[in-house]
């Protein structure tokens, strides 16, 4: 019985990770590549975990579109 408990708490510890986790990333706080790192996951696995509990992964701009781009003349 004690090692059932044991289980339980592990898995209520982790689930408590992987939640600051993904708000972690949905926040901005935290890349999606070092949460994956940080829940021991694959980044693929990672994300769908992540939008299966319902968090947003947020679209990242490329560095082309964040350019103030000059009218032509």
């Amino acid at each position: 019985m004690c090692e059932v408990i044991e289980q339980f708490v592990k898995e209520r510890e982790h689930e408590a990770v992987l939640k600051l986790l993904f708000e972690g990333v949905q926040d901005g706080g935290f890349k999606i590549a070092y949460a994956a790192k940080k829940a021991n996951l694959f980044l693929d696995e990672f994300k769908e975990q992540m939008t299966l509990r319902g968090y947003t992964i947020p679209q990242r701009k490329s560095r082309s579109t964040e350019a103030v781009r000059k009218p032509s003349n």
